[in-house]
């Protein structure tokens, strides 16, 4: 898992080095985006599903934008999630905050100057966590690293302010306390600070 993970993190730099050469610093878009995760996850003890309760955490990341033609480009990002679940009353399986530094790459489609969508690979580091089960609190383990899916949506009513919305999609079972199976699940709401360079120029920026 650790070599996929590397190899991952490893594209990741090549591509950024790479943008810096074969761009001017005109041709890239730099930006900070930071807002809410609205967060769960998906658990199974055994062959029972369970069904934790939802809660609310924080993201927050910067990212460098570069065009590959006037309605793509690649989008680099490095940032902080934080994720987990909580408590359900009825079946009880405990809760979970989980901090993660993350670091992403995806691909982004501009039907228009204002809109963008977007999908890609996102690796999360584990940066510390906690889960509970009844009295009992337990640190979550070193290897329990994220690898998700991210697709989404961005729009900008002003040049340098947008909003975007994602969906973030756990593929790494991060099993915790007497939990078969435990995958991340994200929605992020977030308030896009651009600074401007030149990103699609046949779309006006």
């Amino acid at each position: 898992m650790y070599s996929q993970q590397n190899l991952f993190v490893s594209i990741i730099l090549l591509i950024a080095v790479s943008s810096g050469f074969d761009h001017t610093a005109d041709a890239q878009t730099y930006g900070f985006r930071l807002g809410p995760n609205f967060v769960n996850q998906r658990l199974r003890d055994g062959a029972q599903i369970v069904k934790p309760g939802a809660t609310v955490r924080f993201h927050a990341g910067v990212f460098i934008n570069s065009e590959i033609d006037k309605n793509f480009c690649v989008q680099i990002e490095i940032g902080y999630s934080g994720l987990g679940h909580q408590q359900n009353p009825y079946n009880n399986p405990g809760s979970g905050k989980y901090e993660y530094g993350t670091a992403g790459i995806v691909l982004k489609y501009y039907p228009n100057q204002k809109l963008s969508i977007l999908a890609g690979p996102q690796l999360g580091y584990l940066l510390g966590g906690k889960t509970s089960a009844g009295q009992n609190v337990a640190d979550l383990p070193p290897d329990r690293d994220d690898l998700n899916a991210v697709i989404g949506a961005e729009f900008y009513p002003v040049r340098l302010l947008g909003v975007g919305l994602r969906y973030n999609l756990g593929l790494s079972n991060i099993k915790t306390i007497s939990i078969d199976r435990q995958y991340n699940r994200a929605i992020q709401l977030s308030l896009i600070l651009r600074i401007p360079g030149y990103q699609l120029k046949e779309s006006g920026y």
